[in-house]
């Protein structure tokens, strides 16, 4: 009889660990991709698998469309543009996933009907230079210059509204009305490329936006501009 219970038990366990599934994901996001996010979700998978969360690494592509709700720890609304590589992130799936579906160090391609973001990543100065590498920033509308600064005052006054920018969420127009060519004293060139109007400008290696004060930004563009008016 105990025989037959053991048996018993040790089949239901079977059954149970092959049905075992999960409906969420969490862990750091690592890389953005279009409509996409490629997470490291090491920890639910390895339980999954009955492993210990550091067993192996496994990699998740959690992709996102237009339905998928995307809010703070504390609820409140973002878009897929507040998550940037560093973001730790809860994705909610949009179909559970179950053992039988891993494959081998495989990553894991998911769909998330919530994304929450549980940790912001740490933040990024808009410009990865030093002022005292800064030698030279021109200013452009399309391929016309609106203006070209050298002086030590103008660029402490330029790259201090720059740095003073803040982090930007929303849908900004993709108009690209101004690039900001930022020349270091090593010769190479960071471009700033400025969309919304005019006041968002995006980070070329985090592709992060920022927004600027477009009051000052436009007051010091009109007080210094060469060959073209606003």
């Amino acid at each position: 009889m105990i025989r037959v219970i053991t048996m018993f038990l040790m089949a239901t366990f079977i059954l149970t660990g092959c049905s075992k599934s999960i409906d969420y994901i969490q862990g750091e996001i690592l890389e953005i991709q279009a409509n996409r996010f490629y997470v490291d979700c090491s920890d639910e998978v390895n339980k999954l698998k009955n492993k210990s969360a550091s067993t192996v690494k496994r990699g998740c592509y959690v992709k996102f469309t237009s339905h998928t709700i995307f809010q703070d720890i504390n609820g409140n609304i973002l878009t897929s543009n507040d998550f940037l590589p560093g973001s730790e992130i809860k994705a909610i799936l949009s179909k559970p996933l179950n053992a039988k579906q891993l494959k081998r160090n495989a990553p894991i391609s998911l769909r998330a009907k919530d994304v929450v973001r549980i940790k912001a990543a740490k933040p990024i100065d808009p410009y990865h230079v030093n002022r005292e590498e800064v030698v030279k920033v021109t200013v452009y509308r399309g391929d016309e210059i609106v203006l070209e600064i050298n002086e030590s005052k103008q660029l402490d006054e330029l790259l201090s509204i720059l740095h003073g920018a803040l982090a930007f969420s929303g849908i900004a127009p993709d108009d690209w009305p101004y690039t900001i060519a930022i020349q270091t004293n090593d010769q190479n060139e960071i471009k700033l490329e400025v969309t919304g109007n005019g006041y968002v400008f995006v980070d070329p290696l985090s592709r992060q936006r920022y927004v600027l004060d477009k009051e000052r930004f436009y007051d010091f563009v009109g007080k210094y501009r060469t060959k073209i008016s606003l």
